[in-house]
C-alpha cells in the first residue's frame, strides 16, 4: 500500500471513531439524565429495595418529576442478597447493588430509574426509554 493510502484509510477510522463517539454521546444526553451521587455515613450490607426507591425518588424530584404524580411500577422479578423478594426494584444479575426501577404517569409515560451503591456511594439518574 502507498503511503498515501494508508493515511487515509487512518483518517476515514479516526472520523468514524469520532462520529461514534459522538453519536453515543448525544443518545445518551437524550435519553439519560444527570447522575446524582450521595456518600452515606452508614452504608449497608447490601442496596435494600426501600434505599433503592427512597434514593430514586429523590433523584426524580431533583429532576423534576412530581413524585406525586408518578407512581411505581411492580416488578418482581428479583430477590435482594438476603432472600427477600424485590416488589418494584429489578438487581442486575451480575450485581446485586444496581438495578432499576419503573414509574408511570397517569398518561402511561414511563421511565425507568438506575440505582447503584458502591461502597459507601449511591448514585442514581433517570432513564428515558427508547
Amino acid at each position: 500500500m502507498t503511503r498515501k493510502r494508508v493515511i487515509a484509510i487512518l483518517a476515514f477510522a479516526a472520523i468514524l471513531t469520532l462520529g461514534a463517539v459522538a453519536f453515543e454521546r448525544a443518545l445518551r444526553e437524550r435519553f439519560v439524565g444527570p447522575e446524582h451521587s450521595d456518600r452515606l455515613a452508614d452504608p449497608p450490607r447490601f442496596l435494600t429495595e426501600y434505599l433503592a426507591i427512597t434514593k430514586g425518588r429523590e433523584t426524580l424530584a431533583k429532576d423534576g418529576f412530581n413524585t406525586n404524580v408518578w407512581t411505581l411500577v411492580p416488578d418482581s422479578r428479583s430477590l435482594s442478597p438476603d432472600g427477600r423478594a424485590d416488589t418494584y426494584f429489578v438487581r442486575r444479575p451480575a450485581d446485586p447493588n444496581s438495578g432499576t426501577f419503573t414509574v408511570q404517569d397517569p398518561n402511561g409515560s414511563r421511565r425507568l430509574v438506575h440505582v447503584e451503591l458502591k461502597g459507601d456511594r449511591i448514585t442514581s439518574c433517570v432513564v428515558r426509554p427508547k
